[in-house]
């Protein structure tokens, strides 16, 4: 066997625990504005959405067509901020952290390893473990290209022009229907607005809009 596989292994091992670590949830609100700054989204530390302010005169930098894309692109970049995926400006972590988070790894492996089973079954277990590393490997790989080759959300409107099927989820609205957000698993995934209400409305209504809205995405936590 060669002797520097498990050295090999060890450093692979640790590269992926760095990975790991880098993907963890900031845990804090994150606050994220429109390149015009006339829209800013907030996302609280599980991710979820928590506020959605609209400047007064955004008219002024924004066509109402474009408003709702506007909207959906800087939610979705508050959520991806939040949820720990992006970690161009996050630090890498420490030696110690990696140690820390390797030796509970260990522990719960020796913890399953130690459980009763036969002894066949443990060496099964044993023999396994490259292959589980593999497999962790890959999963990460994938993730990874996917991240790689995330792109500014499509609306709805524009993926039926692209003859996209739009993902699916609970559609909620603002107390007058004027504003809908489609959320699926916790993550907004389409915003519409009526073109024909929308010219001429402040911000502050359509702030308004988006506070009753999270109202009632809230409504289950607060039950």
């Amino acid at each position: 066997m060669d002797e520097t596989a498990p050295q090999v292994m060890e450093a692979q091992f640790d590269e992926l625990i760095r990975t790991m670590l880098r993907m963890q949830p900031r845990h804090r609100e994150v606050s994220v504005r429109d390149p015009e700054g006339q829209v800013e989204a907030t996302c609280g530390p599980d991710g979820r959405l928590a506020k959605v302010t609209v400047e007064p005169r955004w008219q002024d930098k924004i066509e109402p067509g474009d408003l709702s894309t506007v909207l959906l692109t800087t939610i979705a970049e508050a959520q991806f901020e939040a949820s720990g995926l992006n970690d161009d400006d996050r630090p890498e972590p420490t030696e110690e952290e990696v140690a820390a988070k390797r030796e509970e790894m260990m522990r719960m492996g020796e913890q399953a390893l130690e459980a009763p089973s036969s002894d066949a079954t443990l060496q099964a277990k044993v023999d396994n473990l490259p292959n589980l590393f593999d497999q962790l490997d890959m999963a990460l790989d994938q993730l990874n290209d996917s991240l790689t080759n995330l792109e500014v959300p499509i609306a709805v409107e524009e993926a039926e022009q692209l003859n996209l099927k739009p993902a699916g989820g609970v559609e909620v609205r603002s107390e007058n229907s004027m504003v809908t957000v489609t959320v699926n698993h916790g993550s907004v995934v389409d915003v519409a607005i009526h073109q024909s209400w929308l010219p001429g409305k402040s911000g502050h209504a359509l702030t308004e809009c988006f506070d009753q809205i999270i109202d009632q995405l809230n409504e289950p936590l607060n039950s």
